[in-house]
């Protein structure tokens, strides 16, 4: 995988997890405040991609580059399989106590990314990019506080 290649996927998989969101809010059993939530949860995942973007332009050809797409390769990979198939069952589910269930699992997946992010890419780049990781894992890491909320309160539709 060419660091072009990688930096693509890696936004993919933000933009995967966005639409993700986005399915959540818009579904008729999804309760008010929770669309609101998964709304901006959408957002931010955008933003994520956004900088992947500019980060990825403004590092070409640094000096970390290889080893970064060399050590985060395969949980790159992972990552965008299990977001992909992941909207595919968001797009498809019917029963409205699916929610529940969904939100534990992406709430997985929401630690799994925040784990990347904060110890493989981080780990592995310069101080810019390192930066801009670790940031992204905080985000990850609130959107897990703040899906574990709402798997604890259980809103009715």
């Amino acid at each position: 995988m060419t660091y072009y290649e990688f930096f693509k996927r890696a936004e993919r998989v933000e933009l995967l997890s966005r639409q993700v969101y986005l399915t959540l809010a818009g579904d008729r059993t999804t309760p008010p405040g929770v669309r609101e939530l998964f709304t901006g949860l959408a957002d931010e995942e955008e933003e994520h991609g956004r900088r992947l973007q500019l980060l990825a332009t403004s590092l070409r050809g640094s000096s970390w580059a290889a080893q970064i797409v060399k050590q985060s390769e395969a949980a790159i990979e992972a990552a965008d399989r299990e977001y992909e198939r992941f909207l595919i069952e968001v797009e498809t589910r019917r029963r409205p106590g699916d929610l529940m269930q969904l939100l534990d699992r992406l709430v997985q997946m929401e630690s799994r990314l925040a784990y990347v992010h904060a110890e493989e890419l981080a780990a592995g780049a310069g101080p810019e990019a390192a930066r801009l990781f670790e940031s992204m894992a905080r985000q990850d890491r609130r959107h897990v506080k703040l899906l574990e909320r709402v798997v604890r309160e259980k809103p009715a539709a």
